[in-house]
């Protein structure tokens, strides 16, 4: 057990190769829920070619890194502590904050759409739903206080079942191939760009996760594990999304009507209602709403442990690192995610995931950069599992979902552009605050992480402060020229989701302020820095 000086002791927990594997699972994708939403949004036939191609250009780069790292470095925190190895203080911390607050967010959405699926076979409405929902977070709160060995036992015993389901749901849908599921490539009347578009943000947030459970590290006393289950875990998830809606589309089609929606008429439970009766298209839906809140209650317990860790090191409030007597689990960070989930789950499941896949795609971009290095500095005897291809290879496995996420940035729409860069720059704002209040990592080790007297800061934070408000102006130009061209003719869709005129003008506006606000505080950040922040 592992004791930190403002907490307890955390519990260590025997977690099997099995378990290992079904965390994994659950924490990626918990069965092939959320493509039903991809189907309308870009076609049936480009649904399939995103979900064969996102895995190799996004999600295997993720779970190559995390299989490096994981099995060099395993440890309580996971990639925030690479980070922290690989590039400093100030990025560990922005690469937390990114990925917790993503975490934080969207964890509401397996809640959504487990609620959802229960919706879908008691007939709820909408204020039913919500009471629903609250009650999922509060079962699954207390359960993540009980320890991470329950969670992998309940996740173990859910994912068991929904493999059994998602298989039965593909063997049905090939056996009564009815229909091209390739047909519509795209939906009529749009492009191919705009239909990957469309679809290329929920498949990226469905491939990813692939680094959570190495939060928990230290937590299971054989790490070594984590990497093992995550070679394994890759193409079972690819064949678990790939599989059974080709079935899908290939027996029932109607394509246009897919959805979570609870009143679609169209989803996997529909392959099973059509061939075995409509009892199977409810359990189905049960089986849906446990893997969904397997999914959340893995979430739960990997993402709570980001805070835990940044007030570990100083850098977040004391209270978040105390640990439960009883049970050595960090309570308090769980029980603040119960309460982000009960606001959050308010709201529609894709715009919970736009929000959620701006926070973490930048959080991977810094995880990219930091493997990158640490491939270099990191000794192979340090290592359980290293990927045996070059230095230069490994970099270009990196560099390419770096330039993804960079372009996918641009694609959600203007507001969620906007409401995305304003909401990375609470990163910055957060750590000056609590680095200044706490001390940092310079209080428990003050000759690596010396403390600059004149700003309270790290030396050389006002630089690197001054560098992200530089690339996040520098985006924020870039979006001011890209989306009016992006976005034409369809500003109309601002004023009726708004209810105001001129709304994509207006946000154009705000783009352009916060972009020239931003280049000036690079400009002050960085000439102050060259004088006093040597």
């Amino acid at each position: 057990m592992k004791k930190f000086e403002t907490g307890g002791e955390i519990k260590q927990y025997h977690v099997g190769l099995l378990a290992a594997i079904t965390m994994v699972f659950s924490l990626v994708a918990a069965g092939a829920y959320g493509v039903e939403e991809m189907v309308p949004a870009c076609g049936p036939g480009m649904t399939i070619v995103l979900l064969l191609v996102i895995p190799f250009i996004w999600g295997l780069p993720m779970g190559f890194v995390s299989a490096e790292l994981g099995g060099a470095r395993p440890v309580e925190g996971g990639y925030y502590k690479w980070v922290q190895e690989g590039l400093g203080e100030f990025w560990g911390f922005q690469s937390n904050w990114w990925r917790t607050c993503s975490c934080y967010i969207g964890n509401a959405e397996s809640i959504v759409l487990a609620s959802g699926y229960i919706g879908m076979a008691l007939e709820l409405n909408q204020t039913e739903t919500y009471i629903l929902r609250v009650a999922l977070v509060i079962l699954l709160i207390g359960l993540n206080i009980r320890g991470i060995g329950d969670v992998s036992v309940v996740t173990r015993f859910f994912i068991l079942l929904v493999l059994t389901a998602f298989g039965l749901i593909a063997i049905l849908g090939f056996v009564h191939w009815n229909n091209n599921p390739f047909d519509p490539f795209v939906p009529e009347g749009m492009g191919l760009l705009e239909a990957a578009a469309s679809g290329i943000i929920i498949g990226m947030w469905m491939y990813s996760g692939y680094e959570s459970l190495s939060t928990v590290a230290g937590e299971i006393k054989q790490p070594q594990v984590i990497p093992k289950a995550l070679v394994i875990a890759i193409p079972l998830i690819v064949a678990t999304y790939v599989l059974p809606i080709t079935g899908g589309l290939a027996s029932i089609g109607q394509w246009e009507n897919w959805s979570t929606d609870p009143s679609a008429p169209v989803g996997y439970h529909t392959v099973l209602t059509n061939y075995l009766g409509s009892w199977t298209g409810i359990v189905f839906l049960f089986i849906s709403a446990g893997a969904m809140a397997a999914l959340c209650n893995a979430y739960i317990a990997t993402s709570s442990r980001g805070f835990f860790t940044l007030s570990h090191d100083r850098l977040a409030p004391p209270i978040l690192v105390k640990v439960s007597k009883k049970r050595g689990v960090p309570y308090v960070p769980i029980l603040i995610m119960g309460a982000v989930d009960i606001i959050m789950c308010q709201f529609d499941f894709t715009a919970i995931v736009v929000i959620d896949v701006f926070f973490f795609m930048t959080s991977y971009i810094v995880i990219y950069i930091a493997a990158i290095r640490l491939r270099k500095t990191i000794p192979d005897e340090e290592r359980t599992f290293k990927l045996p291809v070059s230095d230069g290879v490994f970099t270009v496995i990196c560099i390419v979902p770096i330039i993804l996420a960079v372009c996918a940035l641009f694609v959600n729409g203007a507001d969620y552009f906007i409401g995305g860069v304003i909401g990375l720059v609470s990163g910055p704002v957060v750590y000056v605050f609590w680095k200044r209040r706490y001390g940092g990592l310079a209080v428990i080790d003050p000759d690596h992480y010396p403390l600059n007297p004149r700003t309270k800061l790290g030396q050389g934070d006002l630089r690197r402060i001054g560098n992200l408000c530089l690339m996040l102006a520098t985006v924020g130009l870039a979006g001011r020229f890209f989306l009016p061209w992006y976005e034409a003719g369809g500003e109309s869709y601002y004023d009726e989701t708004y209810g105001m005129n001129q709304m994509f003008d207006t946000f154009m506006w705000v783009l352009t302020a916060a972009t020239i606000i931003l280049y000036a505080a690079a400009i002050i950040l960085l000439r102050v820095g060259k004088k006093i922040d040597r």
